[in-house]
């Protein structure tokens, strides 16, 4: 983790994503000379001779609620310092703008803005390269480039602030300057690590029987396994006849089964870190967001986490009922949509979209839990050929696309 010259280190990156941003815009060449600074408002020369400005200041620090009680009991019954937890700290900045020329502040306030929403973490890999860059800045002191913020285990996530009209004005006034276009941002969390020195305990000679000592199970998400030795790729769609991989920590030791939703399923595969597990083998398997969980004996159950499994569609079209033959089933209390959009639209003309909610039931018969194929009343749309998607519970199809990229399977042709 880091220490406590990391939150000089913070500002240090942010200043350097902004003057990367503004020299990416060139904006030199439409406001002229631009400074990125980071000093309190009170302490920027504005005026008719000064050059156009954007100033970051640090002016409100709090604790992190999520880390707050991280690492206790900090000491034990004899009172003896037994874990060090960190310091979490949300850092709140101000963005602000000081224009020279005609729309100078809001040319350079919406850079800012943009830049900090489009690139929202402050990850290990980016942080290392603004702090041990080369040559070195010598603006930064050494001690700050030293302060292992790279090392820190979570990324720093950079959130837009609303603050209110009046409280805006009254930091205005405390900080004595004249208020100028200004965004709020907190950036956290912040991780220090104490410098105080912690009791070590002595090594394990030989492990413990006690159930209560067993390795925590804990699942991080699900993936789709590939097909050879490459990494999965956490952004490739799920579908139900897929081979998955569960990854956590604990999960490879000993027996276990994976449940996924309400199958128990075992596993096909152990690799490094997680589970492969067949899709396929599982009967009650319905599309859209599925729980898993893995359990190792009668009492050891990790969390519980979610992932999407995508349906896949035949769709075919009679008369004005458009029915969509489904893999997996649909389960009837589910919520099944109809998305259609216009294929091959005439050039310059907006393309035609239309949603269509199935019926109560999704067209399952009886008493039937299910239904395979889902039918939807498309009388509403106007002719034409269009791509079609059915989203289930939040989780859509997935097109195919044609030689140009354009999506264009499946398609139906109405009227």
């Amino acid at each position: 983790m880091s220490t406590a010259l990391a939150m000089a280190a913070v500002t240090v990156v942010l200043k350097s994503r902004l003057e990367n941003r503004l020299a990416a815009a060139d904006v030199q060449s439409s406001i002229g000379p631009v400074l990125v600074t980071a000093v309190p408002p009170d302490q920027v020369q504005a005026g008719a001779a000064e050059p156009s400005q954007l100033n970051l200041y640090l002016h409100h620090v709090t604790t992190n609620p999520a880390w707050r009680n991280e690492g206790h009991p900090l000491r034990d019954g004899q009172g003896r310092r037994v874990s060090l937890a960190p310091l979490a700290l949300d850092l709140q900045y101000l963005v602000t703008a000081f224009g020279v020329e005609t729309y100078a502040a809001e040319i350079l306030l919406g850079l800012a803005i943009t830049e900090f929403h489009e690139h929202p973490l402050l990850d290990p890999a980016s942080v290392g390269q603004v702090l041990h860059r080369t040559p070195p800045d010598p603006t930064v002191p050494t001690a700050v480039v030293a302060s292992r913020l790279e090392q820190q285990g979570e990324a720093l996530r950079i959130c837009p602030v609303v603050v209110a009209t009046e409280e805006m004005s009254r930091l205005w006034t405390a900080l004595g300057a004249q208020y100028r276009a200004t965004a709020a941002y907190l950036v956290g969390p912040l991780l220090i690590t104490p410098e105080d020195d912690a009791a070590s305990a002595l090594p394990v000679r030989s492990p413990s029987s006690d159930p209560s000592m067993m390795t925590v199970l804990t699942v991080r998400d699900v993936v789709r396994a590939p097909t050879g030795l490459e990494r999965p790729d956490p952004g490739a769609p799920v579908e139900a006849t897929d081979h998955v991989l569960v990854r956590g920590e604990g999960l490879t030791d000993g027996d276990v089964t994976v449940m996924i939703g309400c199958d128990a399923l075992t596993a096909t595969a152990r690799r490094p870190g997680g589970l492969v597990v067949d899709l396929g083998t599982a009967s009650g398997l319905r599309p859209g967001p599925v729980t898993a969980q893995v359990i190792a004996g009668p009492v050891s159950r990790s969390n519980v986490v979610l992932f999407d499994v995508r349906p896949t569609i035949a769709p075919a079209l009679t008369g004005t009922t458009l029915t969509c033959t489904v893999h997996p089933p649909v389960g009837r209390t589910q919520r099944a949509v109809l998305l259609l959009n216009e294929y091959g639209a005439t050039p310059g003309a907006v393309p035609r979209a239309y949603t269509f909610a199935a019926s109560e039931g999704n067209g399952a018969a009886g008493t039937a839990q299910t239904s395979v194929s889902v039918p939807f009343d498309v009388s509403a749309a106007a002719p034409g050929t269009y791509v079609v998607r059915l989203d289930v519970d939040g989780v859509s199809t997935v097109p195919g696309t044609d030689a140009q990229g354009r999506f264009a399977t499946p398609v139906v042709t109405v009227g």
